[in-house]
């Protein structure tokens, strides 16, 4: 992704608290209604979000602003590329004494990690910088707070754009799980063992509970206060895959042990997740998923992780990319 492209995206929307006003209450629930009124070609859900914000709005004399990019993301956003695969190789701090070879196959991987970042818009640097902020807190066996939707959504950008990055580079599975293997090992003699990234506790921080999510949605609110979701972003996200709440419920059957809806399952994902993928692979995924849902192992071993992104194409890769960051991919 050019940093051309970057520069030029306009700042995210995001409401600026204000302090609860109970004479607020009475015009606040008049101007919900009202705005609910001219929205009859909306969905249900959408008509209580639109009700549920404009209500909450009002009692806390809430005003939209713009979310000003801060100056240490577009200073991030406009590093070369040189600049930031040295820094990421700083952060790293691989042990000199690691063979020469070895060496060079780490700084790759760190390379491509780096440049992944730099894909990411500048208006989602500064969630992505807190997220990495927490993803060493973690490591470090810190407890940091759950992650916010947006600092998932970067963290899942960098990790996808990673992942193809890493695909296109080792683009057969036995190749592909070779170089994973060479660099969990490698990755125990630096600041960032692969092993560790990788296991539950610390990935735990960037879960997205998806029954908060619904949850929140169908209250009207899109959020519940400590899920790290804030209001409309669920239903939001919801809309970028084109899921409906239905959908979403369906999908929770994947964590059952037996899987509940199976068919039901594959066809949801097929529908807004992995259109390009085929009926056998999706459900491979599922399987997958629901393994490790159910068995809750203590990290991702990389034949898991071979299995999960061969089982998914390229193109579908792409597009949850694409959704992630609002942009188009390179």
């Amino acid at each position: 992704m050019a940093r051309e492209e970057q520069k030029q995206t306009a700042p995210q929307e995001k409401p600026k608290e204000g302090k609860f006003k109970l004479e607020n209450i009475p015009g606040a629930f008049s101007k919900a209604l009202e705005n609910v009124g001219k929205s009859k070609d909306k969905h249900w859900y959408e008509k209580i979000a639109i009700f549920a914000k404009t209500f909450w709005n009002e009692i806390r004399g809430i005003e939209d602003e713009k979310k000003e990019v801060s100056a240490e993301a577009k200073a991030e956003a406009n590093k070369s590329i040189d600049a930031r695969v040295n820094d990421a190789k700083a952060a790293a701090k691989l042990d000199e004494k690691t063979p020469e070879a070895d060496k060079e196959f780490f700084n790759e991987a760190v390379a491509m990690v780096a440049t992944a970042g730099g894909e990411v818009p500048v208006e989602m640097q500064d969630a992505l910088k807190s997220a990495k902020g927490k993803l060493t807190d973690s490591v470090n066996n810190k407890t940091p707070e759950m992650s916010t939707l947006d600092e998932v959504k970067a963290m899942g950008s960098l990790s996808l754009l990673t992942i193809a990055k890493f695909k296109a580079k080792y683009n057969d599975p036995t190749k592909f799980k070779e170089a994973l293997d060479r660099l969990y090992k490698i990755s125990d003699k630096s600041a960032f063992k692969l092993e560790k990234l990788l296991s539950m506790p610390v990935l735990k921080i960037f879960k997205t509970e998806i029954n908060s999510t619904v949850e929140g949605i169908q209250a009207g609110l899109s959020f519940i206060p400590g899920s790290g979701i804030e209001k409309g972003q669920g239903l939001k996200l919801l809309e970028s895959f084109n899921l409906t709440t239905d959908d979403v419920d369906t999908l929770k059957g994947i964590k059952e042990q037996p899987m509940k809806n199976e068919s039901e399952i594959a066809a949801v994902m097929k529908k807004s997740i992995f259109p390009n993928t085929n009926e056998a692979k999706i459900k491979n995924v599922m399987k997958i998923t629901n393994k490790l849902m159910v068995e809750k192992p203590d990290h991702i071993d990389t034949q898991t992780l071979t299995d999960l992104v061969f089982n998914i194409e390229d193109s579908d890769i792409k597009r949850l990319i694409e959704i992630l960051t609002g942009k188009k991919s390179a």
